[in-house]
């Protein structure tokens, strides 16, 4: 077997890396191919580089409503002093990602992915 069991959080997980040719082809073949960010290095898998934010539309959000989502995140974390870059995921999705220093843990970055800001399409104002 591939993976390895860690305590990363409050959870045992099962991580499964995929690095090697051999590791990719039983992935494939046991349809567990669904890729999602991993914030931490690989030596250090406890401590993530990046608080990870989310911005992942649902079917009734609209396009310009995730970007003013995502520009008043950047007013917010700008205002904060806080470096963040965006990147884009899936079709519509962003993800803000924010460095945090070295040591911290995944428990430590949860309250801060939370404050952030979500509000609702009555309370932003439109550009």
């Amino acid at each position: 077997m591939f993976g390895r069991r860690l305590r990363l959080t409050s959870v045992d997980k099962v991580l499964f890396p995929v690095d090697s040719p051999t590791a990719l082809v039983w992935a494939a073949n046991f349809g567990a191919l669904e890729w999602h960010a991993w914030t931490s290095p690989i030596i250090a898998p406890r401590h993530p580089s990046y608080m990870l934010v989310d911005l992942d539309p649902g079917t009734a959000t609209s396009s310009n409503g995730l970007l003013t989502l995502a520009r008043l995140h950047r007013s917010a974390l700008a205002h904060l002093q806080v470096r963040a870059a965006p990147i884009l995921t899936g079709r519509r999705g962003i993800q803000i990602w924010i460095p945090v220093p070295p040591g911290t843990t995944f428990d430590e970055t949860r309250p801060g992915c939370r404050s952030c800001p979500t509000p609702s399409p009555p309370s932003y104002p439109t550009w």
